[in-house]
């Protein structure tokens, strides 16, 4: 097998730190990514179920429910939770000191929003919404004690037992007591108590296996240490969440309950695949970063790599999606929800630009750039707010969707731009890393729309299977033959580490085969 080196971004992997490149990171991913896939799964079909069970309006409150308790979320613990990620060294102390935080914060969320549903069903203009919010505020209390212990599994990178719990908690909960409330006619509520038992059993059983620290610090620099950097990561994080509900936010103001549940449900069936791919090795890129902010080659080459790597799965997912929108809301929904795949296709253009924003977002705050990401999410926000309130206008969801599209992909390179300097990416950088996407992302889109052209009359059932499979032969075709050096070069370092495996299996060693083949390459991320 050909080595693969660095120049420019760092050194190769024999020469990285072992702390960086250890076997637990490694793990870590590969348990994130089965994780991912055991929630995407079980999140798609229970999903199916419900959405056959109940309707768009009911779907619609809880969408309400959830954006409004969100609000709170994110400053549940005013961030120290992730300071304890961040900060390369703690004690007894400050674990003491983030879970005495976030335990009083999360008790007078609680009280706040129990309060504040008169308002807001006043504000939505429906009476059900007062309700759906008293109950749901009972998620600040749950969260409030489990939120340090979540901490501490993440900083010693043990996302196995995080991704365990996580799948275990969401089949119970949704599983267990969703799907059979719905079936009882208890309408929005069952999602509302199964979102709860969520929470409570991912509450217990994190608090069960990192066991933090109870005692109550007298201490006051244990605090504030804490709370320079989570005050402020606490408000970029809000000000991501709103930029992210901002679109539902203003159709459930403007628009029809049912309009908001076809909104919601279709770019929420767009996130659902990408985001259990995203957050399989995001999670672990923050205390990486974090490691070596320091050293820019390093922090260079593990940014390419994990960028590259991701954006490969995520991007050409979603614009295979859209000419398959018609089978997947069928199969996904059912027919009830048609309404929905005119938002969900829009959506499949600006959630996978999202997610790229959401990579470069990560390395800029585990570097505390923080400063930076709040000014600029701040600006975006004021823009996002005046492109969605004149689509409003006209009275076209599809409209607005397309409007929050364009103002995320002009976020995207904004942030690259914040970034560039750090890292020395020069255009050749920027060329290399996005056009080889754009490439792969045109390249499964249309062989999807090709068999669906045609293949047209087949029902939806046999038509979704050949769609996806057909995303995947286009996507292999592409990476294999294709003169792409970021990506080549990214790929065959992962099959390197891997190549034991690979020679025990003929077919995996042919399928590999062309991507092993070095290519010709100038760049400086060799």
């Amino acid at each position: 097998m050909t080595q693969i080196t660095s120049n420019n971004l760092g050194p190769s992997i024999e020469q990285v730190p072992m702390n960086l490149y250890s076997s637990k990171i490694l793990t870590s991913v590969k348990w994130n990514y089965i994780g991912a896939i055991i929630k995407a799964i079980s999140q798609i079909a229970i999903m199916a179920l419900l959405a056959r069970m109940l309707t768009p309006s009911e779907f619609g409150l809880m969408a309400i429910g959830i954006i409004v308790i969100r609000f709170g979320k994110y400053f549940a613990d005013l961030g120290t939770s992730a300071a304890l990620v961040q900060k390369k060294d703690i004690d007894k102390d400050d674990i003491a000191a983030s879970f005495v935080i976030s335990v009083l914060l999360g008790f007078v969320f609680f009280l706040l929003f129990f309060l504040l549903g008169a308002p807001l069903s006043a504000y939505f203009k429906n009476a059900q919404v007062k309700s759906v919010i008293k109950i749901l505020s009972v998620f600040f209390l749950f969260s409030g004690l489990s939120l340090t212990s979540q901490a501490l599994l993440k900083r010693s990178l043990d996302f196995k037992t995080i991704s365990i719990i996580e799948a275990i908690s969401y089949v119970m909960s949704y599983g267990l007591i969703g799907v059979p409330l719905a079936l009882l006619h208890f309408g929005v509520y069952s999602l509302v108590l199964a979102f709860l038992a969520q929470n409570l059993l991912i509450m217990l059983l994190v608090i069960y296996k990192a066991k933090p620290c109870l005692k109550i610090p007298r201490v006051s620099k244990r605090y504030t240490g804490l709370l320079a950097y989570g005050g402020k990561y606490s408000w970029l994080t809000f000000l991501c969440y709103i930029s992210s509900i901002l679109d539902q936010f203003v159709i459930g103001r403007y628009f029809s309950k049912d309009l908001l549940g076809y909104y919601n449900r279709g770019k929420t069936l767009v996130q659902l695949p990408l985001y259990q791919v995203l957050i399989s090795v995001s999670a672990v890129l923050f205390p990486s970063y974090a490691q070596i902010q320091d050293d820019k080659a390093r922090l260079k080459n593990l940014f390419m790599k994990g960028f590259v790597l991701l954006s490969i799965i995520i991007v050409p997912i979603g614009f295979g999606m859209i000419p398959a929108g018609r089978a997947i809301i069928g199969v996904f929904l059912g027919e009830q929800w048609i309404k929905s795949i005119a938002i969900f296709q829009v959506c499949c253009l600006f959630v996978p630009i999202d997610f790229m924003t959401t990579i470069i977002g990560t390395l800029c705050s585990a570097t505390n750039k923080l400063k930076q990401q709040i000014v600029l999410e701040s600006l975006f926000i004021i823009i996002l707010s005046i492109g969605i309130l004149f689509a409003v206008r006209s009275q076209d969801i599809v409209l607005i969707a397309g409007t929050v599209g364009i103002c995320y992909f002009l976020r995207l390179f904004a942030y690259v731009f914040l970034i560039r300097e750090d890292l020395a990416l020069s255009l050749k950088d920027a060329y290399n890393l996005f056009v080889p996407l754009l490439a792969l992302s045109l390249s499964v889109s249309f062989g999807v729309f090709i068999i669906t052209r045609l293949l047209g009359s087949l029902s939806i059932w046999l038509m979704f299977p050949i769609q996806v499979l057909t995303g995947l032969i286009f996507l292999y075709l592409t990476v294999s033959f294709a003169q792409f050096e970021y990506l080549g070069l990214a790929i065959r370092e992962v099959l390197v580490r891997y190549e034991k495996k690979i020679e025990k299996y003929a077919i995996i060693r042919a399928l590999v085969k062309p991507i092993q083949k070095p290519r010709k390459s100038t760049s400086s991320f060799q």
